[in-house]
């Protein structure tokens, strides 16, 4: 799948902040790295990566900065008699440590428990320290599982708990209010759920708060801090009738439905289960079914819900029945193909494609380059093209004796990426082996050397490469004799 961008906010721009951003992953269940940047006039610009998998943050050795994890124990240690400055300095001395919980462990500075409820904190503050950021970048870059660092810490409490006891630490009165300054005097009205979980006396509030037109100055602490997380997620009528935010809504997806297939309709993965569609298809019916809209409504606003729903209902009736939503898989995969002509072409690439690796084994390098750049081209997003063209370009530009030294770094980047993903491919091993070799790197030229041929035992060429490099290690070259048996 690679990489792909989820969602990038400007937050000087948007009302969107980390808040909406970490809920929107979780609920989403995504995986990949969330980005985020700080700007500041007195100082440079900070970045800050988060880990997620499945819609959970974690803390990954990665996140681990030395100067970072003395100051938050500095800090923000519980138990303010413990002898810190003993502690830190001899944190000090912790440099290029492969685990900073291993060899906090080791010299006995914590035992376990003290350790584990130390990074807990951490993490938990590194997490949700920027929530109330309103300058800088929020973005989301979704990754394979496989891309994740290894994880070390998850939060304690389910994420969605934590997160709303966390809105509840960071967000207080004063700063709410300075937040909704600039809709003094403006009345709002909220007509939907709340997103997080509430406890019955939060509930309470938020339920007094809904269908009705407030102002934000009439509202307590509580109230408030329920009302900035329904405005960063767009909740909130600002100012208008009852029904303007439920019309604009419905409009909004009825535009998102005009090109959308039946997992984009009901907002799910291709992977999602039948139990996760028809929670998605019943939160659809809560909201916007005909019979749930209230009768005083305009009538456009009915006419635009059923059409909403006529659209909703058929593409839940495709993905529950396991034919029909197998055929509309195979249609997305034949239209991210490129349709027939698409798949027609592919094949004719990979037939070519493997036409270039047999000319790159004869060593007919411009052979092989010509079609790699001409009927291979379909084939550019693929690793192993890009790893045949690297080497057919850098074997061609060094048999001409012109410097590669771009090209060479290029390879060794793509070589160590396959191996990475795909230690079957022995021609990486091969291709590695050939340039220790032209480097006179003899050592190495026999490690990749033999590593083929331990993969592929009639590998020939390897074979006779690493035969050849062991007789000129050990100065036995083989002696040329005439036919009638004497030295030449």
């Amino acid at each position: 799948m690679g990489t792909v961008g989820l969602f990038s906010i400007d937050l000087s721009k948007e009302e969107k902040g980390l808040l909406w951003a970490l809920w929107d992953v979780f609920r989403r269940k995504e995986t990949g790295r969330l980005t985020i940047k700080t700007h500041s006039s007195s100082r440079s610009d900070l970045t800050k990566e988060i880990w997620f998998l499945a819609g959970e943050p974690m803390a990954v050795k990665s996140n681990w900065s030395q100067d970072s994890l003395r100051y938050f124990g500095v800090h923000h240690a519980e138990d303010k008699e413990q002898n810190l400055a003993k502690l830190w300095s001899e944190l000090d001395s912790l440099v290029n440590v492969d685990s900073f919980a291993q060899e906090v462990l080791k010299r006995g500075l914590m035992n376990p428990l003290e350790l584990q409820s130390f990074l807990q904190r951490f993490f938990r503050e590194r997490l949700f320290n920027a929530l109330n950021l309103r300058r800088g970048s929020l973005s989301f870059v979704a990754e394979e599982a496989s891309s994740v660092p290894s994880e070390v810490v998850r939060l304690e409490r389910p994420f969605e708990i934590e997160l709303w006891k966390q809105v509840l630490i960071r967000f207080d009165a004063p700063y709410c209010k300075s937040l909704f300054a600039k809709f003094s005097g403006k009345e709002f009205r909220i007509d939907c759920d709340f997103p997080l979980s509430l406890d019955p006396k939060e509930l309470r509030v938020w339920n007094q708060m809904r269908s009705k037109n407030l102002s934000v100055n009439s509202l307590d602490g509580l109230a408030l801090q329920l009302l900035m997380v329904a405005h960063e997620f767009n909740l909130v009528n600002w100012g208008g009738g009852s029904f303007a935010k439920l019309e604009s809504d419905l409009e909004s997806l009825i535009k998102k439905f005009e090109k959308a297939n039946a997992f984009e309709v009901l907002d799910v993965n291709q992977q999602a289960s039948d139990a996760e569609v028809k929670a998605k298809y019943l939160e659809y019916i809560k909201k916007y079914h005909p019979d749930r809209i209230a009768p005083n409504l305009p009538d456009q606003i009915r006419s635009l819900a059923e059409q909403i729903m006529s659209q909703v209902n058929e593409a839940f009736s495709i993905l529950s029945d396991s034919s029909k939503k197998q055929e509309l898989l195979d249609q997305i995969e034949l239209e991210r193909r490129g349709g027939i002509e698409g798949i027609t072409q592919r094949l004719k690439a990979e037939s070519a494609f493997d036409e270039a690796r047999r000319l790159l084994s004869k060593k007919s390098y411009p052979a092989a380059l010509k079609i790699l750049e001409g009927p291979c081209a379909p084939l550019a997003s693929d690793l192993d093209y890009q790893v045949e063209l690297s080497f057919a370009q850098f074997m061609l530009q060094k048999n001409t004796k012109l410097e590669p030294s771009n090209l060479r770094l290029k390879l060794n980047n793509l070589l160590d990426q396959i191996i990475r993903e795909r230690s079957d491919y022995v021609s990486a091993y091969y291709y590695k082996a050939l340039i220790y070799k032209l480097d006179s790197q003899t050592e190495k030229a026999l490690e990749y050397f033999d590593e083929v041929l331990r993969r592929n035992p009639q590998h020939q060429d390897a074979a006779a490469e690493a035969r050849l490099l062991r007789m000129r290690k050990t100065n036995e070259t083989p002696e040329k004799k005439s036919w009638f048996r004497k030295k030449t």
